[in-house]
């Protein structure tokens, strides 16, 4: 590729700038054609996108007086990335923003209203089992528990997981979201901690091609969303071997 002359003004480069790239090789200063790339992104990346553009829109059509409730809401809420410690703290519009996508993931898109945000619940979610459902899907049971007065109906479980191959781990950014579905349970715990017996369906072959169901690693990553602010929780992990041949 062409070497960068220096000039007087600019002794060296790094970076893009229109369509030039400068990098740096054999400790020379370098540039090319700045690549571009034509994917569009898959289906389920674009609906995510559009939900975030309209979460954007909606936080545009509040009033300043709104805007700066939302900001003083945030003062109190931790971020769910680092870094995190005393004094941290996420800004009204990405709380904003949040609870909008809570609440497109429980199918209620609507733009929420500021309310204070309280601690979530301690809880905790158990693997059960795995089986078989309808010739392809994978049904995933989990048992989540939480402190009785804590209104356990109140909050939905929103896994994000991804199945690989056996003894590998996960990649967060090929993790897919699925929400947990209530089922009935007989035998179900009773006392101050209950446990409520939740199901994941996941269509492994479009979900997770190229990976057997028969025997690989389930990872997930799960929080609450609270049904009445939107709000999510900080994220919890689990991961487990599961064989279901």
């Amino acid at each position: 590729m062409p070497a960068y002359n220096p000039s007087i003004l600019i002794s060296d480069c790094y970076g893009s700038a229109g369509s030039i790239t400068f990098y740096h090789r054999d400790g020379k200063c370098r540039w090319r054609r700045r690549s571009s790339l034509s994917f569009a992104g898959t289906p389920a990346q674009c609906a995510a996108l559009s939900v975030h553009r309209r979460a954007l829109a909606a936080w545009r059509t509040i009033s300043d007086t709104e805007k700066e409730i939302w900001h003083n809401i945030a003062k109190n809420v931790q971020p769910h990335r680092p870094p995190f410690g005393s004094g941290g703290h996420i800004t009204g519009h990405n709380l904003f923003v949040s609870a909008y996508h809570g609440f497109v993931t429980l199918g209620d898109e609507h733009i929420p209203e500021p309310v204070e945000h309280h601690p979530f619940p301690v809880f905790v979610t158990e693997f059960v089992s795995a089986s078989v459902a309808n010739s392809s899907d994978l049904r995933i049971l989990l048992r989540l528990s939480m402190p009785l007065e804590n209104e356990p109906e109140r909050y939905a479980l929103l896994c994000k997981v991804q199945l690989t191959e056996a003894g590998k781990g996960c990649n967060p950014g090929k993790m897919r979201n699925f929400l947990a579905e209530e089922v009935t349970e007989d035998d179900m715990a009773t006392g101050s901690c209950p446990s409520s017996p939740v199901a994941l369906t996941i269509p492994v072959r479009t979900a997770f091609p190229g990976v057997s169901a028969a025997t690989c690693s389930l990872h997930l990553l799960y929080m609450l969303i609270d049904r009445h602010t939107g709000y999510r929780s900080q994220y919890q992990k689990l991961s487990t071997a599961i064989d279901i041949a």
